[in-house]
């Protein structure tokens, strides 16, 4: 998947950094394939509460998303995440995740940012946790902010943060350059946030 040796650390109760979770070559291969493919749409996260969080564009949402697609080699990433996120949240937080949704992976140009919310504030939802992994770090702003935590980061290429899906946070705009990431939501269907859309 990435490095042997992924170190891991706790930023705050709930929000985990996993370093060199995915090797640098697989990152830039994905980046490659998807934007030689195209077939970005804007991302449907302007369905929050206000209405207006993010004008970022989405690859791939819950449709043509596998991995070996992504690259011409190397192994297949997906279920190497799954597996170890999986495994994290049952040692961790005692969380059993009986799947995932999602599968996206997000651009974000100059002036584009993401505005404060949950991953649960969408809908009625069984999400438990999202996991973000960083695909490039060619770019300036784009740091994730988790504002209740007062943390503000900026992961580099092949890193990956785990966190609480209910946990508000949001992406600074982009200053330059482009920032791409891959969006994994861990989830329970025996669970379900009752979080509502505005009406």
């Amino acid at each position: 998947m990435g490095n042997a040796n992924i170190q891991k650390r706790r930023l705050a109760p709930g929000i985990i950094h996993f370093q060199q979770a995915l090797s640098r070559e697989v990152c830039a291969d994905m980046v490659d394939s998807v934007e030689a493919r195209g077939g970005w749409v804007p991302a449907r996260t302007g369905l929050y509460e206000d209405g207006e969080l993010v004008d970022i564009d989405v690859y791939g949402t819950n449709a043509g998303v596998d991995a070996t697609e992504w690259q011409d080699k190397g192994p297949v990433i997906l279920p190497d995440l799954y597996r170890l996120i999986e495994a994290e949240a049952a040692s961790n937080w005692a969380l059993n995740l009986t799947g995932f949704s999602r599968k996206a992976i997000s651009r974000y140009s100059v002036g584009l940012g993401l505005a404060e919310h949950a991953d649960t504030g969408v809908f009625n939802t069984n999400r438990l946790l999202t996991s973000v992994s960083y695909l490039n770090d060619e770019y300036d702003g784009g740091e994730i902010v988790f504002p209740r935590q007062s943390i503000t980061i900026r992961p580099n290429a092949g890193d990956m943060l785990l966190f609480f899906s209910e946990y508000l946070h949001g992406v600074n705009p982009i200053k330059e350059g482009k920032r791409y990431a891959l969006i994994l939501f861990g989830e329970n269907e025996n669970i379900t946030s009752y979080s509502f859309k505005k009406k």
